[in-house]
This record gives C-alpha cells, structure tokens and sequence, in this order.
C-alpha cells in the first residue's frame, strides 16, 4: 500500500531538512575550527613577524636613514630629531608587543639573543638622539663611523633570525590548518552527496508520484477543455490525492459529456429554428417585396392609363376647342351671310312694291314696259343667283349643325369617359346638340323658303319674257302680275322673317360654340392636372415601394441583403452618362458595394453602366457602377472594384463617417 501524498511529501521534506541542517551544522563547525586555526596562526606567527619586521625597519632603516641623512646634510638637525623620535616610538611599541607574545619554540634562542643585544642598540639610539638634539657634527660623525653599525647589526640579525623561526611556526600552523580543512572539505563533500542523491531521490519520487500524473491529469483536462470529451483520463485507480483528482476529472468529462449531447441537441434545435425563422423571414420578405411590387405595378398601370386617358381627353378637348374656333368662326360667316340675304330679301320686297307700283301704272307706262321689262328679268336673274347663293348659305349651315351635332356626341362621350370631372363639359355638349338640332329646324325651313323663293323666281322670270316678248299683252295681265307680285310679296316677308331666324340661330350658335371653347379650354387644363397627379401618384408609389421594402429587407439580418454598411452623405461627384455626357450628381449614402445618388430628373435606365468619379482630401475615387434603381434616386452597384480602388474608397467612407460623427 502506497503512502498518501499528504504523508509522503512531509516525510521526504523532513529528510531533506535534517540533511540540510547537519550539513550546515557541521559547515559552522568546520568555519569555527578553521577560524580558530587563523586566529592561532595570526596570533602566534604574523603579530609577531609584523612587530619584529618593524623594530627591523627601525633600527636598520629609520636609525640608520636619519643618521646619515643628518650627518651628510641631507636632513636638518630639527628633521633628524623628528626622524629619531618616531623611529623611538616604533620601537617601544613592537618590542614590548614581541616580548609579551607567545612565541614558538623555535624562536626562544633568537629571542634571548635579541633581548642581550637590544640594550647596546637602545644605548645608541639615546646617545643619537642626544647628539641630534645637541646639533653636534663631531660627536654624530664619530658615532656614524664607530658605533652605529656594530651596534644595530647583530640586533637586526638576532630579529632575522626570529622571523625565520616565526615563519617556519606559522607554516607548520599553516599546515596543520589546511589538513583539518581538507578533511572538513571530504566530509562536507559526502555530506552535499548525500544531500543531492537524497534530492535526486525525492525529486524522482515527486516526479513519478506527484508531478508526472499530475501532468497527465492536466493534460487531459486541457483536453477535456479544448472540446476533446473522448479523451482518456490517467490514474483513476490509484489511492492517493492524484487518484482522487483524476476520479474527480473523470466525473466532470461525464458532465461535460452530458452538456456537450445537450448543448448539440439545443444548437441543433436552435438552428433549425434559426434556419426556419430566416426561412420565414425571408419568404415573408419576398412575398411583401412581390405583392408590393405586383401592387405598385397596378397602381403604375392604372397612373400611366389615366395619364394615357388624359392625354387622350387633352387631345380631344384641343381638337374640339379647334373645331369649335372653326364652326365659330363658320358660324360668324353664316351669321354675316343671312345679314346680306336678309338686306337683299328687303330689296327684293321694296323691288316687289315698286313692281306692283309699275303694275298699277302700266297702262301709263306701255312705253316704258319694254324697257323696264328688260331691267326687271335683269333683277329677277339677281334674285335668282341671290337666291341660289342663299341655299348655299343653308346647304353650309346644314353641314355645320351636323358637324357640330357630332362634335357635340363625341364630347358626350369623352365626358361620359371622364367620370366626375366631365360633368360640366357633358352639360355643354348637351347644350351644343340642342342648339345644332335647333340649327339643323332652321336650316331645313331656310331650304324650303329659299325653294319656294326659286319657283317663285322661275314663274317670274317666265312671266318677265313673256312681258318683253308681249307688251302688248301687259294691260291685260296688269291685274294677274299684280296678284302675283302680292303673293312674291308675302314671300318675301316670309323669306325675311326666315332669315332673321337663321341669323338668330347662327348667333346662338357662335355663343354656343364660343361656350363649348371655353369649357373645352377647362377640360385641357383639367385633363393636364390629372395627368401630372397622375404622375406624381405614380413616383409616390414607386418611392413608397422602395421605402417599404427597405424597411422589410432592414427589419432583420437574416433578410436584409446588403454585404456592406451603407453611410449617409452629402458629397458631390461626377457621374458619366451611357452617351459619354458628364453630369455633376450628389451622394446621398455610400457604402463599399455601391452608393445612391440625387441625379436630377432623366435618370439612366436600369441595366445600365455609368461611371462615378468621389474626391476628398488627400484621395480620390474612380470605377464603373451598374444602375440597380432609379425610382426617385438612383442607386448605383459598384463593378469588379481591385484592391487600390477598394482602399481609395475605404479611406473615402471613413472621411464621411468622421464627418458624420462630429
């Protein structure tokens, strides 16, 4: 049975710790001993040398130095006093440090040496600083040459002797140190052997127990995390913590396993409900978009058959006020020709009574009879070419009253076509047609007064001949010429009260027609007005198309089919036409697909190809487009657009959406 982890892993620190710790415990120990063993060689080996050396260098050099260097000049006497004075300090000092010092064994015979010749060597540096403190030359120059250096010698040679002594003791320390070092050294080293192979070892069970498995845990728990349920999940078995942590993965990929089916089943649900609401969505879009467009295409038919209607009615009106301008006119010249039948129908009956006066007195006149026959068959040939052009006359108002009989019918029924707004014109093409009827009454009585008129003047012109073939004759047929010339008479009353009739109707006809002018006149303008609501209607249709279909297509994303978002502008540009023409248009929106423009009236045709130069600060925009609307703007689907011209209009629309959002 294995340890737990939560026992092992103490148990293996606790090793390392108690290693460690007499690892260190014994390193201190070492560093002690070998500080004592410095201490031993400091003490008893350099102190000694360091103090020896200097009462050497005392003697031998600063006694000597300052005892030459005041003897030849090359020191004052003050100099050399101060020279000798610390050479005297120095002195003291390292040979009472030397003689209370533990020396080595080796050192005592140079050491009694020394203390024997040090007395001369201190009696001559008294006697020196006597001398210089006396400034004597003599005296110092005496000492100089016989005493200094017999004296100084065999001091310095008894201190040699000692430090050689002292340095062969402190080698011998040296050594000695060294050794304990070196062996402090093996055992520190078998100490840290220990220590590593214990570290190896509880590195390779952490390893092997710990890390490793819990390495592979972790792995597949990354596994289990990047979407890998399937993988396998290591060391389910085991007792410890890392057997415990893998049964606990292993209870969350079941989990996981669990959410995974259902979040497959609730993605799956929730994409054939998205896919069935963008179905929907989109069917619905295309069914508003067609039913709306097959709406707007009625309504559009209808406009453009009222607007054909209108135009159809405008003409109809013109051509009627044309019409009615010539049968007024006609009528006028009709009016002025009954004027001048009805002046010559008087002078005809002032002729009659003058004939009837001539009657009376032919008996008188036989004479005359001849002659007044000639002028009068002459007259009554005028008359009969009077009356002959007075049948002309009715045979013209006649054509007239038909004429506008049928104007009249047609305006009947293009009123009748106009619905509510030919009210009023059927009213006066009614008013027409009574009086043409009435013209027509007329004009048959005038035809049948001037047809009497002409068999009148037919018998009279007989009647004329026979007078100028038979003068003879007139006496006896005074009486019936009489007779006949009351009943011409009463002809011609008739024939003028007919006339005047007929002028009477001719300017009832000329205000009638004057009448139908002016509400024909209204009919036209009537009908223009129609025509351009009409037209308004229909672009208010086809404007009202694109905005509802716009607000279809934009309700929902899954609907709305544009690749990219459109920005709104204000921003001139040039547009080039299909026929090469150059027009100066605004950009309302503007996206990296395509854009819409205010391009005035004419637009191009859908279909089309057309050529769109933007410019801004710092870059410019230019490549063909496809006409893809022209109901109220023009919208416009950019063609195979390259990378440059991509980037120039991408820059473009980022210059407009900063304007727009400051």
């Amino acid at each position: 049975m294995r340890l737990r982890l939560a026992a092992l892993l103490p148990t293996l620190v606790g090793l390392v710790a108690l290693l460690a710790l007499g690892s260190t415990g014994f390193g201190a120990l070492s560093l002690r001993q070998a500080s004592e063993s410095l201490d031993r060689v400091s003490h008893e080996a350099l102190e000694p040398m360091v103090h020896l050396k200097a009462l050497s260098d005392a003697y031998a050099v600063s006694v000597v130095d300052a005892s030459h260097k005041v003897r030849n000049g090359g020191f004052t006497w003050e100099e050399g006093a101060q020279a000798l004075a610390d050479a005297t300090g120095i002195i003291d000092r390292a040979w009472r440090a030397v003689s209370t010092m533990e020396l080595s064994p080796a050192s005592a015979g140079p050491m009694a040496d020394a203390r024997t010749r040090i007395a001369a060597a201190q009696r001559l540096l008294a006697d020196v600083t006597i001398i210089v403190r006396d400034r004597d030359a003599a005296r110092l120059d005496s000492l100089v040459r016989e005493r200094l250096y017999p004296a100084i010698d065999p001091l310095t040679e008894s201190i040699g002797l000692l430090l050689d002594a002292q340095i062969a003791s402190s080698g011998t320390l040296v050594t000695a140190a060294l050794a304990e070092a070196r062996d402090d050294v093996w055992v520190a080293v078998a100490l840290l052997a220990a220590m590593l192979a214990l570290l190896v070892g509880v590195a390779t069970i952490i390893v092997l127990r710990v890390t490793r498995p819990i390495t592979q845990v972790t792995n597949a728990t990354r596994m289990l995390a990047a979407g890998r349920l399937d993988a396998t999940i290591p060391h389910g078995a085991r007792a410890d913590e890392v057997g415990e942590l893998a049964r606990a993965v292993i209870v969350f990929q079941g989990g996981l396993q669990e959410a995974e089916a259902a979040r497959t089943a609730q993605a799956e649900a929730r994409t054939r409900a998205e896919a069935d609401r963008a179905a929907a969505l989109q069917d619905m879009a295309e069914k508003v978009e067609a039913e709306t467009g097959q709406a707007v295409d009625l309504v559009a038919t209808q406009m453009a058959a009222i607007a054909r209607d209108t135009l159809a009615m405008a003409d109809t009106a013109n051509l009627v006020s044309t019409e009615s301008g010539a049968v007024r006119q006609a009528a006028g010249e009709a009016q002025a020709n009954v004027q001048t039948v009805a002046a010559a129908t008087e002078e005809l009956g002032a002729s009659i009574r003058e004939i009837v006066v001539q009657v009376t007195n032919t008996a008188n006149a036989t004479r005359k009879a001849a002659t007044r026959g000639q002028e009068g068959r002459a007259s009554i040939e005028a008359l009969s070419r009077e009356v002959e052009r007075i049948g002309g006359v009715a045979r013209l108002i006649a054509d007239i009253a038909g004429q506008t009989n049928l104007l009249a019918l047609n305006a009947t029924i293009e009123a009748a076509r106009a619905g509510d707004a030919g009210k009023g014109f059927a009213v006066v093409a009614n008013e027409v047609k009574t009086l043409a009827a009435q013209t027509a009454k007329a004009t048959e009585d005038i035809a049948r007064q001037v047809e009497e008129v002409t068999r009148a003047t037919e018998s009279t012109v007989s009647v004329v001949t026979e007078m100028a073939d038979a003068v003879a004759e007139v006496n006896g047929a005074a009486g019936a010429i009489a007779a006949a010339m009351e009943e011409q008479g009463a002809a011609t009353q008739e024939i003028a009260r007919a006339i005047g009739l007929a002028s009477q109707a001719a300017g009832s006809v000329n205000d009638g027609i004057a009448r139908v002018a002016g509400q024909v006149a209204d009919t036209g303008i009537r009908a223009v007005q129609l025509r351009e609501g009409a037209a308004a209607a229909s672009d208010a249709v086809g404007g009202l198309r694109g905005k509802l279909v716009k607000v279809v297509r934009q309700s929902a994303p899954e609907v709305d089919r544009r690749s990219a978002p459109r920005f709104p502008a204000d921003m001139p540009a040039q547009l080039r036409l299909p026929n090469g023409a150059i027009r100066t248009v605004t950009v309302i929106d503007l996206s990296l697909t395509g854009c819409a423009l205010d391009a005035g009236a004419t637009l191009p045709p859908v279909g089309s190809t057309v050529a769109l130069q933007l410019a801004q600060p710092g870059t410019g925009f230019s490549g063909q487009a496809l006409v893809v609307g022209a109901e109220g703007r023009l919208r416009l689907c950019f063609m195979s657009l390259d990378e440059a011209q991509r980037a120039a209009l991408a820059r473009i629309i980022a210059i407009v959406a900063a304007k727009q959002a400051a």
